[in-house]
């Protein structure tokens, strides 16, 4: 008696996983929008953005201030730095007028994804007895822990 032979090839194709197949490091700027509201001659206080790298690290970044109307008030420190850490966003209230204004800051990292990040910035300025609109600055708080490490600085509402 005589059995037909069959010969089995099993044939297995490895993919070895590397970094190009996984999500690279991306950008995170928080908060993405900033509101600076001014009632009378006192100038808002400046407030801080976040600058980190979420699956990788952050090398180099730049950060720039632009605007869109009344001119020149918008600003941000440090313009460069290395690694994460936070911007100071400040605005220059001498000479402006009473209105409602537009800016950003824009952060770039090279070699990470989702750089350039954009952070609007909104402001307003108003005068005493001009509508009697309630302000609270800032109109949002964000706070950074670590699990286990220690409580985050109190911050202010005005």
């Amino acid at each position: 008696m005589s059995f037909p032979r069959f010969v089995l090839f099993l044939v297995f194709l490895v993919f070895p996983f590397s970094a190009a197949m996984a999500d690279g490091p991306e950008l995170k700027v928080r908060p993405d929008t900033l509101f600076f509201r001014q009632l009378g001659p006192t100038p808002p206080a400046a407030q801080q953005v976040s600058v980190s790298a979420e699956n990788g690290i952050l090398g180099s970044f730049t950060a720039v201030a632009a605007t869109s109307s009344g001119g020149n008030w918008l600003s941000v420190s440090p313009a460069s730095g290395t690694g994460p850490g936070r911007l100071t966003v400040s605005v220059n209230t001498s000479g402006m007028a009473s209105g409602q204004f537009s800016g950003r800051i824009t952060v770039t990292a090279p070699g990470l994804e989702d750089s350039p990040r954009t952070v609007r910035v909104r402001r307003t300025i108003s005068t005493p007895g001009s509508g009697g609109a309630l302000m609270v600055a800032p109109h949002e708080l964000e706070f950074e822990v670590t699990q286990g490490g220690a409580a985050p600085a109190p911050r202010t509402v005005a």
